[in-house]
């Protein structure tokens, strides 16, 4: 090798592309990595926030609603002190007017209870009793320094009825509150109580807000003065679950709130959890303890998220960088994989290409040949075609003798009024309305017969401007299948024994003439022909002997009318004639005593049973005795009949007195033959 050459670069092998893309997608992953970590952290930020506010909230709400109840019990143990003297009813309006189920959602209700000194507890009870509640008593029973009843409470009903006379300054809890409220002239909230109007069912934690009422006037300055002029307490109950009701809002299910009563987290100290036996410690994922500060009293708030808190924050982010990261990810990889290996996958690619292309055509060819279609392609700008060799055959020719081959090869050999019908096709399937071109078309044989051909194509190929360029297509020999078709249809439309149309056939003729006489106003006539005595024949000679004369009797009758008129067997022996042009009643009487007399004639020299074969005829005529087919073939058939009951071997023509003078609801065996 020359000192000053050089080695020639060579290709990266497909294992550096593969460790690039590799190295690439590891370092994409990894910046996604750290977006993903930085986003998680500020969402877990932004929950904690959010968290800390709503639980903010909750305590402000508790505050705001524990302040606004306390205006109303001001108020009611301002009405004792400004008045002295509260009637029972005085004090029903009141509290009525305040609306306590509209506006203050939790208060069991608002009473007020009275102090009564021992001596004066039997003048008391008895004053009470005369008001109208003769089993009125102060309980619990049992001797004590001071007793106290609740004597007024609104609303006085249902739950509330317990409390009357319950004397709540017995009670350690409540008559601590009690005497703080007193002792400072200020409102005071107990403890966590179980109240008197709890049934057993449902109960709830409960507490009470007391404020005091003096007499009016008093001295209230000094602790000694408020003592000593201390008449009873005005007071609020609440149930804990009745007051926490509504409280959260619309994000209730965001937080779990516990409240316990003071500062000790105990099952006996709990007085409210807002998802009780549903609480899951698992779910929670935050907490917060705070002591909340109640009147003179404190409760400790307790607030877990739940899992539906996150979705009040935008957490989507987090995954959307994750989503965005990966695919960003792997699409650079691997486009910078496709940029770098680009050139081997297209040889390699041409190659498998070439290679199925070849199999295709291979495969291509051997359908045709196994099917022996016909293919074709034409350049409709220029006329120009390709056949292959079974298209010239389908026709008796070879290649080679219609040579050289255009479109005016195909339209030299299709029969025109097909060649008219395809070229309507061609044009709807140029201009898009039809998907693709089919039609069945004649083509005439080498041998000069007529070929039925099914001609298939559609345009592949269209010029700048939408023209049909190229289009291609097959031929297939269909001449077989079209005649079963016609030999199925004629099946369909012609009696099985004497080969001439049955009753659908003739219907569709009927149809198809009164449309005719109705444009050009013409008349038609329809004939009902049954044969007389034609049972006698089967009963002596056996049905083959009738079938025989079945056959007879229709080539006599077909013989006996015009080539335009139609005669069909509609069942058994009776058949019907259509004449689709009569001058009057007398051209179609006419017709009729022609095939009368023929039949007469014709069976005349046969047997005895066979000189008795005669036919009856009812005539109906378009328009006089019907304007559709079926009220023609009626009035034929009721004329036929009383042509058969006139003595048979007779003609008769409809007339509106037939009905009336013959019911035809079941027609006699004797007058069928």
């Amino acid at each position: 090798m020359p000192l000053n050459s050089q080695p020639s670069p060579q290709p990266l092998n497909n294992v550096t592309p593969a460790l690039i893309s590799l190295l690439l997608l590891f370092a994409c992953l990894t910046v996604t990595y750290y977006f993903s970590q930085a986003e998680s952290r500020q969402v877990e930020r932004n929950v904690q926030t959010y968290f800390d506010f709503r639980v903010r909230e909750v305590s402000r709400l508790i505050a705001n609603r524990i302040d606004t109840y306390a205006e109303v019990l001001r108020a009611s143990s301002g009405l004792f002190q400004a008045s002295g003297d509260v009637s029972r009813e005085d004090f029903r309006r009141f509290v009525s007017s305040l609306a306590l189920a509209d506006y203050y959602p939790g208060i069991q209700g608002v009473g007020y209870a009275h102090i009564i000194a021992p001596e004066d507890l039997a003048t008391h009870t008895e004053a009470i009793r005369q008001e109208g509640f003769p089993a009125y008593a102060v309980y619990p029973e049992g001797k004590r320094d001071i007793y106290t009843s609740i004597i007024y409470l609104e609303p006085f009903s249902e739950r509330n009825l317990r409390a009357f006379g319950y004397d709540m300054y017995s009670e350690s809890i409540r008559r601590s509150a009690m005497q703080r409220a007193a002792d400072n002239y200020k409102l005071s909230l107990s403890g966590t109580v179980r109240l008197v109007q709890e049934s057993g069912v449902n109960d709830q934690a409960g507490f009470l807000m007391y404020m005091p009422v003096y007499a009016p006037n008093a001295a209230t300055t000094t602790l000694s003065d408020r003592q000593e002029n201390l008449v009873g307490w005005a007071y609020s109950v609440f149930r804990m679950d009745d007051f926490m009701q509504g409280i959260q809002g619309e994000f209730a299910n965001d937080l779990d709130i516990e409240i316990y009563d003071g500062d000790t987290l105990t099952q006996a100290s709990l007085m409210f959890d807002s998802h009780g036996a549903d609480d899951t410690a698992a779910e929670h994922t935050l907490h917060k303890e705070l002591s909340l500060p109640v009147v003179d009293h404190a409760w400790t708030l307790r607030a877990s998220s739940m899992p539906s808190m996150a979705l009040r924050v935008d957490v989507n982010n987090v995954t959307y960088i994750n989503s965005i990261g990966i695919v960003l990810s792997v699409s650079l990889a691997l486009i910078l994989w496709l940029l770098l290996t680009g050139r081997q996958r297209a040889v390699s690619y041409s190659r498998h290409v070439h290679k199925e292309l070849l199999y295709e055509q291979d495969r291509l060819q051997n359908i045709i040949a196994g099917t022996r279609i016909g293919t074709w392609e034409w350049n409709v700008q220029t006329g120009e075609t390709v056949f292959n060799e079974y298209w010239a055959n389908i026709v008796g020719y070879t290649l080679s003798e219609l040579s050289p081959v255009s479109i005016e090869t195909w339209s030299s050999l299709v029969f025109p009024g097909d060649l008219r019908k395809s070229d309507e096709l061609l044009q709807k399937h140029f201009s898009g309305e039809l998907p693709y071109y089919e039609c069945e078309v004649r083509m005439r044989h080498k041998n000069g017969h007529w070929v039925w051909v099914l001609d298939r194509g559609k345009v592949a190929v269209r010029t700048e401007d939408g023209k049909a360029l190229m289009m291609f297509g097959t031929h297939e020999d269909i001449t077989s299948r079209k005649v079963t078709e016609e030999s199925m249809l004629y099946d369909l439309q012609h009696d099985s024994l004497t080969r001439i149309p049955n009753r659908s056939l003739f219907q569709d003729r009927l149809q198809s003439s009164l449309l005719m006489a109705k444009r050009q106003s013409h008349k038609l006539a329809v004939m009902f022909i049954d044969l007389d005595n034609f049972k006698l024949i089967n009963d002596t000679q056996g049905h083959d002997a009738g079938d025989q004369v079945l056959i007879e009797i229709a080539q006599l009758i077909s013989a006996s009318l015009r080539e335009s008129d139609t005669v069909a067997r509609i069942g058994g022996d009776e058949f019907i004639a259509l004449l689709p042009t009569v001058e009057d009643s007398n051209d179609a009487l006419s017709v009729a005593e022609k095939l009368r007399k023929a039949v007469e004639d014709k069976f005349r020299q046969h047997s005895v049973e066979m000189t008795e074969l005669t036919i009856s005829v009812g005539i109906a005529l378009y328009p006089e005795h019907g304007l559709d087919a079926e009220t023609l073939m009626k009035n034929a058939d009721i004329a036929m009949y009383i042509a058969k009951h006139a003595g048979k071997n007779s003609i008769k023509i409809f007339q509106q007195t037939f009905e009336n003078s013959l019911t035809v609801q079941v027609r006699p065996d004797s007058l069928r033959n």
